[in-house]
């Protein structure tokens, strides 16, 4: 690494998010992992995502002129800041994410944030141990669910239909959410982003196989 460099900006652009994307695809096919990194959602809300001065969301480590290393802040405006990265396989055990998370530190200590949520997958040898050297807080998990269509169609659900969330069906919604979600309700008037559809089966509504749909 003879010319190297760090970038660092306040949201991305395309070119950006090739070299991200190309780096998640590197790193997802050699570890077998999954990358939360809100790139995404990031590029098509780069706007209104990043609409303060000074802020910087984005660390990216560049070997001439290929990305060999990234960090993300994401900051939905809430206490705390979700902070998610990787390094190319060829390029690890080089501190070359030490460099970048203390990058991400400096810039954590300079906002009015409370917390910052280091993410890794529990697949992951290395982002658990990095995380382990960070802190022993363990916060909490999150999980993948996938809907397998060919069990659904080899299915026969001749009372069950999908219809999109109404007004009179929040204080359900939230009441379920606090069943089934360590007894939080969670406001869901003016979610901006979010869509959601409603199982009913033989006319009862019910929230427990709720499908969420994310339109970003």
């Amino acid at each position: 690494m003879n010319n190297n460099f760090i970038k660092l900006k306040d949201r991305i652009d395309k070119n950006d998010f090739i070299d991200i994307s190309n780096l998640k695809n590197t790193c997802i096919d050699y570890d077998k992992t999954h990358l939360k990194l809100e790139i995404d959602y990031k590029l098509s809300n780069g706007k209104t995502y990043s609409n303060k001065m000074n802020m910087i969301n984005e660390f990216m480590f560049y070997d001439d002129n290929k990305l060999v290393g990234y960090a993300g802040i994401c900051d939905f405006g809430g206490d705390e800041i979700e902070v998610n990265g990787m390094v190319h396989p060829e390029y690890r055990r080089r501190g070359i994410f030490i460099r970048l998370f203390s990058l991400v530190k400096d810039e954590f200590n300079k906002r009015e944030t409370k917390a910052m949520l280091l993410l890794s997958d529990n697949n992951s040898i290395g982002g658990i141990n990095f995380i382990k050297k960070i802190s022993d807080d363990y916060h909490h998990s999150e999980y993948d669910m996938n809907l397998d269509m060919d069990v659904i169609h080899k299915e026969k659900f001749y009372n069950l239909v999908f219809r999109k969330v109404a007004k009179g069906d929040i204080t359900k919604i939230a009441r379920e959410n606090f069943e089934f979600y360590d007894n939080v309700i969670s406001p869901l008037t003016n979610v901006k982003g979010l869509v959601l559809f409603i199982k009913i089966f033989n006319k009862s509504l019910t929230i427990g196989n709720m499908l969420r749909i994310i339109i970003i």
